[in-house]
């Protein structure tokens, strides 16, 4: 009996991931039923056009070889941050490695905009859609392709024979858009083309014989031919080259003369220059002075030695003048200075605030509406707006909760989050960092890993609610930089924190 993978995933996958997945995004079931209808078959496509070579098919052997046989079986557990669950974070994450094999970051991001137009989802949701669902696709395809005990060539004829499945499930424009070889004309038509090639290659390889032959005998003229023209041209260049090394030498004694007059005016220059740099002295402290001027002065008498002794007298005139230039600059550098402090002080308030100058009206609107907790991140960020931008730019998710030891956050705590969302998408200039942390209880290393886990569960939060993931990035600093003490279980609590820091 044939095998319809097509069948088997909307079965398997697309029935297990709907709710769970919508929920998550925060998007319709109708809206993501649509998007997977979309997406199962993209990803088998790719899976097939992928293998349609060997060294293709190879590499999704090895993807394979590393999928989850168990994942479906915890669908419910990874969306709820379950003790069994990887975490979201790392389905995403493996998820963008294989989307990455097979499809690139063009034809991915293409992927990414026919969902998007064909479901109506936000982009944002698309794509996490996307990344959510194909380690999925990848544990169904797996467990068949070694239930079947198949190698690379058996996984070739395997997903080459999905062909009509894939093609009848796809939505229409997806195979040209995407470039999948196989649901044009197929994966055996492009094995007969194949064919075509070699033979017609032959013929043209018999005839391109004799095409050789006469362009040797035409080549052989033409050298002959070049031969002679090259001699003849050789004689005509060395006339030429003797009028030519006569032109440099006049060049070179014009070229001699300018220098000296250059040096003259380049006096001035380095008078303004010796100025300008003792302002930029008075900016980085007084106490530089004598660095930059001292050495300013030597350059200055040196080119006044050298001007005088061209026997320019316009040379020690205009090094008079230099020193009265540095004399006057001198004098001005208390002045200066302080200055320079009021401006970079100002300059730094205003790039702050800067930042929330331009608003979007229509999210303010919304913004508006939000009441949000106190202590809340979202309190703390909008006090912060509201008292110029002025101080500390960190603030703490007070009500942000995970599961014990994972990455997934608490739905309790979605509205934490999209709160914060409400905020970015007002203030569309604000780019922002967002920080994990932990206590020092157990192992280091994986302390930093989860604290990283939960961060990056927190911007996949925020990329589902539309922000932009260029706007945010996160790290993870494990029991670094507590805040409190780790020997009580109250400060520990203190130092297993989410930070959002403004970075722009």
């Amino acid at each position: 009996m044939s095998v319809n993978l097509m069948e088997l995933l909307t079965s398997s996958v697309g029935s297990k991931l709907l709710g769970p997945a919508s929920k998550f995004l925060g998007e319709s079931e109708s809206a993501t039923n649509s998007a997977l209808g979309g997406i199962l078959p993209s990803v088998l496509g790719g899976l097939m056009d992928k293998s349609s070579d060997s060294a293709g098919a190879g590499a999704i052997m090895d993807l394979l070889s590393k999928s989850d046989d168990g994942i479906l079986d915890n669908v419910s557990d990874i969306f709820s941050g379950g003790s069994n669950s990887g975490g979201i974070s790392n389905l995403l994450s493996g998820g963008s490695g294989a989307l990455g094999l097979l499809f690139g970051n063009n034809k991915l991001g293409s992927l990414v905009d026919l969902i998007t137009s064909s479901s109506g989802m936000k982009k944002s949701s698309s794509s996490t859609l996307l990344k959510l669902a194909a380690p999925f696709i990848m544990s169904v395809v797996g467990k068949k392709v070694k239930s079947m005990g198949l190698d690379a060539l058996g996984l070739t004829k395997l997903l080459g024979s999905q062909k009509e499945h894939i093609a009848s499930a796809l939505p229409s424009g997806f195979g040209d858009a995407l470039g999948i070889a196989g649901l044009g004309g197929g994966l055996m038509d492009k094995a007969t083309d194949a064919v075509g090639d070699i033979v017609g290659g032959g013929a043209d390889a018999v005839k391109n014989v004799g095409g050789a032959a006469m362009g040797a005998a035409g080549a052989v003229s033409g050298a002959a031919k070049g031969a002679a023209g090259a001699a003849g041209d050789a004689v005509k260049n060395v006339g030429g080259a003797a009028m030519d090394a006569a032109g440099a030498a006049g060049d070179m004694a014009k070229g001699a003369a300018g220098a000296a007059g250059g040096a003259v005016k380049n006096v001035g220059g380095a008078a303004m220059g010796a100025a300008g740099a003792a302002g930029d002295v008075a900016k980085k402290g007084g106490n530089m002075l004598m660095k930059w001027l001292l050495p300013a002065l030597i350059a200055l008498l040196a080119i006044g030695y050298f001007v005088t002794r061209q026997g320019c007298s316009t040379g020690v005139d205009a090094l008079d003048n230099a020193a009265d230039t540095v004399t006057n600059t001198t004098e001005s550098i208390a002045t200066g200075a302080a200055d320079a402090v009021g401006d970079v002080a100002g300059a730094a308030g205003d790039m702050a605030k800067g930042v929330f100058g331009a608003v979007n009206d229509a999210a303010k609107a919304a913004l508006d509406k939000i009441e949000f907790a106190a202590g809340s991140v979202g309190s703390q960020m909008m006090d912060y707006i509201k008292d110029g931008a002025d101080g500390e730019k960190v603030f703490t998710f007070n009500n942000l909760t995970f599961a014990s030891g994972s990455s997934t956050i608490q739905e309790a705590s979605y509205g934490e989050v999209d709160n914060l969302a409400a905020i970015l998408k007002t203030y569309e200039d604000v780019n922002i960092a967002i920080e994990g942390y932990t206590d020092n209880t157990g192992n280091a290393a994986m302390n930093e890993k989860l604290s990283l886990a939960r961060a990056e569960a927190v911007k996949v939060r925020l990329e589902s609610a539309g922000i932009d993931a260029s706007r945010i990035s996160a790290a993870g600093f494990g029991s670094a930089n507590p805040k409190e003490t780790n020997d009580t279980p109250e400060g520990r609590a203190m130092n297993r924190r989410i930070e959002v820091r403004i970075v722009k």
